[in-house]
């Protein structure tokens, strides 16, 4: 994951393109990436992303607790973001 990253970043031409990091989460059995996996992916994409972060969907982070904890715990320092659904969802 970390060397796939790594390249994506070494490869993008900065003057036509900037890397994005895509994590993507899905809440379907036997698909679902532990909160231990979700925390090292956010980690390497800290890392080469340079403060850009595709994170699709808070489904996940809404349901589990624990990767709420991990995505918390890496992006949200001191803030009042809520991953809780909004009201009526």
């Amino acid at each position: 994951m970390e060397f796939e990253a790594a390249e994506m970043k070494r490869l993008t031409d900065q003057e036509d393109n900037h890397f994005t990091p895509f994590i993507g989460l899905t809440t379907e059995p036997g698909l679902r990436r532990s909160a231990k996996r979700i925390g090292r992916e956010l980690d390497v994409a800290l890392k080469y992303g340079e403060g850009s972060l595709v994170f699709c969907t808070l489904q996940g982070p809404r349901q589990e607790p624990d990767i709420a904890d991990a995505i918390r715990s890496r992006l949200v320092h001191g803030t009042d973001f809520a991953l809780d659904a909004p009201a009526g969802a």
